[in-house]
Protein backbone atom coordinates (compact mmCIF):
# COMPACT_ATOMS: atom_id res chain seq x y z
CA UNK A 1 0.00 0.00 0.00
CA UNK A 2 2.84 2.39 0.81
CA UNK A 3 4.41 1.84 -2.61
CA UNK A 4 1.12 2.70 -4.30
CA UNK A 5 0.81 5.96 -2.34
CA UNK A 6 4.42 6.88 -3.09
CA UNK A 7 3.86 6.27 -6.81
CA UNK A 8 0.61 8.25 -6.84
CA UNK A 9 2.21 11.11 -4.95
CA UNK A 10 5.24 11.30 -7.25
CA UNK A 11 2.94 11.31 -10.29
CA UNK A 12 0.94 14.21 -8.82
CA UNK A 13 4.17 16.05 -8.10
CA UNK A 14 5.30 15.64 -11.68
CA UNK A 15 2.01 16.90 -13.08
CA UNK A 16 2.06 19.91 -10.74
CA UNK A 17 5.62 20.69 -11.82
CA UNK A 18 4.66 20.52 -15.50
CA UNK A 19 1.63 22.73 -14.81
CA UNK A 20 3.91 25.17 -13.01
CA UNK A 21 6.27 25.25 -15.99
CA UNK A 22 3.39 25.86 -18.42
CA UNK A 23 2.08 28.77 -16.34
CA UNK A 24 5.60 30.18 -16.05
CA UNK A 25 6.07 30.05 -19.83
CA UNK A 26 2.73 31.78 -20.43
CA UNK A 27 3.60 34.57 -17.99
CA UNK A 28 7.07 35.11 -19.44
CA UNK A 29 5.84 35.10 -23.04
CA UNK A 30 3.04 37.55 -22.21
CA UNK A 31 5.64 39.99 -20.89
CA UNK A 32 7.17 40.14 -24.37
CA UNK A 33 3.76 40.85 -25.88
CA UNK A 34 3.49 43.85 -23.54
CA UNK A 35 6.92 45.07 -24.66
CA UNK A 36 5.54 45.36 -28.21
CA UNK A 37 2.01 46.46 -27.30
CA UNK A 38 2.72 49.33 -24.87
CA UNK A 39 5.08 51.37 -27.10
CA UNK A 40 2.59 50.88 -29.95
CA UNK A 41 -0.17 52.36 -27.81
CA UNK A 42 2.06 55.26 -26.79
CA UNK A 43 2.92 56.01 -30.42
CA UNK A 44 -0.74 55.82 -31.41
CA UNK A 45 -1.75 58.18 -28.60
CA UNK A 46 0.83 60.77 -29.72
CA UNK A 47 -0.45 60.79 -33.32
CA UNK A 48 -4.16 60.93 -32.40
CA UNK A 49 -5.52 64.46 -31.80
CA UNK A 50 -7.19 65.18 -28.46
CA UNK A 51 -10.99 65.11 -28.59
CA UNK A 52 -11.69 67.83 -25.99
Amino acid sequence: MNDYLATAHSGAGRSMKSLELIVERIILSSRWLLVVFCPGLAAMRRTTPASN
